[in-house]
């Protein structure tokens, strides 16, 4: 199984901390694609643990402890929103029936707020799909 994860932040992530990463082979992607132009006061990114940066699923089970410390590292800007897609909901798709508005694309899945140990302590083995994280 893959997923695909996103990330929404209310901060930018630094270049060089993506850079770092980058070394370890995961990659933290800024996520502009079909977003609804004049939309602001959050980042998106993707964040993808493949051999390569073009890759755009997340096999869960790869580089867990790696994905763990992006969290982390995320979470130390603030609280973020953690959306975690299967491989049969595709975020083309929903951005498409929301003419390219990212927050509408991402109203129709589940919520639920978390803690980050909470978040870490579940990914990948407990966690859901379709559903958005809320960390605070």
């Amino acid at each position: 199984m893959k997923y695909s994860l996103f990330v929404i932040t209310q901060e930018d992530i630094d270049e060089t901390a993506i850079m770092d990463f980058e070394r370890e082979k995961i990659y933290i992607r800024p996520f502009i694609e079909n977003i609804e132009e004049g939309m602001t006061g959050h980042f998106y990114y993707e964040i993808t643990n493949g051999n390569s940066p073009e890759e755009e699923d997340v096999n869960p089970y790869n580089k867990i402890e790696g994905i763990h410390e992006v969290l982390k590292m995320i979470h130390e800007l603030g609280s973020f929103k953690l959306v975690i897609l299967d491989s049969e909901k595709k975020v083309q798709d929903l951005l498409a029936q929301e003419h390219g508005n990212i927050e509408k694309a991402f109203t129709s899945l589940t919520q639920e707020k978390v803690d980050l140990d909470n978040l870490l302590e579940r990914y990948p083995h407990m966690i859901d799909t379709n559903r958005i994280y809320i960390i605070d």
